[in-house]
């Protein structure tokens, strides 16, 4: 019994080392596992305050991306459309401004002694026809607009093209016209031809020694422009139709004052009777029609426009002048009618103008031309093409005849003559390299029965001129047009 208490004492301190040393394990496991806690607690607190960082420093980058927005948005936008210019515009349409340039070069080869008192283009010299920087100005969503424009052509001084200021009233009403007002200010007339895209490089022979682009010094018009005509039961449009009030005795160019309060007046129209049909033969017909009553006043201090009768050449900056009449100064009511007709199918155009110009009962001058043009080809294939189309080839013919007769008194023919025809036929080829910037050949050929005398030798016809012969001429240009 006593070698067994013993054994059991013997192992009690073992046993009490044991347990103390387990106790001790416990409480140190324990302390390592609140430390733990703490430290996890921690962590996380730390992932959360970082995770609130970092909402908020998303919240203000999307804030930051919706300001840059917000201000790209606010900044004006810059476009360019070939033969339209280049248009920069705020972004709530609340202005803009858009520029323009045309430049018409022709290389010439006219027929005719440079070295002659008309002073005519030598052969290969280049004739700047058109260079017109335009600059035009709206605000408004261009409810008001400003047109300024410079004339550069050749042998010009710097001059003003264009000083217009438009009210678009159609836009509070379709039915309302466009108010504009202006020196140097176009008039709406009836002829449909273009010299940016058009087989004809200018006007007809009597308004383009008349009236010209129908610009005045200045005037002020009321304009309606493509105005529906299914209320009347006409499947059309009125493509336009002005009334305009402007300088009457002189153009007064610039804006110089002409000294008279008698005034020109001019009326015209143009209507599509069948364009909103679906019938490829009766859609593309356009007919019009335009009067010019025109004031004259000895005591202008600048003259031209309506006081004078002419026929002289269209082309090239010097122009033979063919026929001419004074017109009389008592008949202070000066008169120009005429009517235009244009059809178009397809790659077809087919234009034609009359003209009367009656400003006393013994000067009488009219004019007549018709005109066709033909896309035969483009990249689409043949009989395809338009002048926004890259690669298209245009072809075109025009012929055109003019008639004036004069008294003895009133006709400034050298006394040579009263009576005279000329017509003009021309042919053309252009090839578009982009919308806007065509190059071509062109060829002129007059005919006139009678040419005065000095005339005759200016144009190389006869070495030493006749009086009352008549005789034709040639003239060629290459040209360069660009709609900037």
């Amino acid at each position: 019994m006593k070698r067994r208490k013993s054994g059991v004492g013997s192992l009690f301190p073992l046993i009490v080392a044991f347990f103390l040393f387990s106790t001790s394990a416990i409480s140190s496991a324990g302390d390592s596992t609140d430390k733990l806690a703490e430290r996890i607690r921690q962590l996380e607190d730390v992932q959360k305050n970082n995770a609130q960082e970092l909402d908020r420093l998303k919240g203000q980058q999307l804030e930051l991306k919706k300001q840059a927005t917000e201000a790209a948005a606010a900044l004006p936008t810059f476009s360019y459309r070939p033969g339209s210019g280049i248009l920069m515009e705020s972004a709530d349409k609340s202005w803009s401004i858009r520029l323009h340039n045309r430049i018409h070069y022709w290389l010439m080869f006219r027929q005719g002694d440079a070295n002659a008192d008309t002073e005519r283009e030598g052969l290969g010299e280049l004739f700047a026809r058109r260079i017109r920087p335009t600059f035009f100005y709206c605000v408004n969503n261009c409810l008001y607009e400003m047109e300024a424009s410079l004339d550069l052509d050749s042998e010009d001084a710097v001059a003003l093209q264009r000083a217009t200021a438009y009210i678009h009233l159609e836009q509070l009403n379709v039915w309302l016209p466009t108010f504009y007002f202006g020196i140097d200010s176009p008039t709406t007339w009836n002829r449909r031809r273009s010299s940016s895209s058009g087989a004809q490089l200018d006007y007809d022979i009597l308004s383009r020694s008349l009236g010209n682009t129908f610009s005045q010094g200045w005037n002020y018009a009321l304009l309606w422009q493509d105005k529906p005509l299914d209320w009347i039961g006409i499947p059309g449009q009125i493509e336009w139709f002005t009334i305009a009030v402007g300088s009457g005795p002189g153009n007064g160019s610039d804006g110089r004052f002409i000294h008279s309060d008698k005034k020109s007046y001019i009326t015209s129209l143009g209507i599509s009777p069948f364009s909103r049909l679906k019938n490829k033969w009766l859609s593309g017909l356009e007919l019009s029609w335009g009067a010019w009553f025109c004031q004259f006043d000895t005591n202008a201090t600048e003259n031209g426009a309506c006081d004078d009768a002419r026929m002289r050449e269209t082309d090239g900056f010097t122009k033979a002048v063919l026929w001419d009449a004074n017109v009389p100064d008592e008949n202070a009511l000066h008169r120009l009618h005429g009517a235009s007709l244009r059809w178009r199918i397809g790659a077809y155009q087919l234009l034609g103008t009359l003209h009367f110009f009656h400003p006393d009962a013994s000067i009488r001058h009219r004019n007549w031309y018709i005109g066709h043009e033909l896309y035969v080809w483009s990249p689409k294939g043949f009989l395809t093409g338009s002048a926004s189309t890259p690669g298209s080839v245009m072809i075109g013919t025009h012929f055109e005849r003019s008639d004036g007769q004069c008294s003895p008194a009133l006709c400034d023919n050298d006394g040579e003559f009263t009576n005279n025809h000329v017509t003009l036929a021309s042919a053309h080829i252009s090839y578009w390299i982009q919308r806007g910037l065509r190059v071509g050949v062109h060829w002129n050929h007059y005919d006139a029965k009678k040419i005065p005398a000095s005339v005759q030798e200016d144009l190389d016809i006869r070495s030493t001129g006749v009086p009352g012969r008549g005789g034709d001429w040639d003239n060629v240009m290459v040209i360069f047009g660009w709609e900037f």
